[in-house]
């Protein structure tokens, strides 16, 4: 399954399940700078 899919189609569960999955460390969003950064992305969508 796509999961470009999976993200427009999915609930919320669904969603943050592919998000774990993704960025298992999480996503900060810097105010200072309006910007979301993630510490690590999982290895294999590099």
């Amino acid at each position: 399954m796509k999961l470009s899919s999976l993200w427009i189609n999915g609930n919320l569960y669904e969603k943050r399940k592919v998000q774990k999955m993704i960025f298992p460390e999480g996503i900060e969003y810097d105010r200072k700078t309006d910007q979301y950064r993630t510490l690590r992305a999982n290895s294999f969508f590099s």
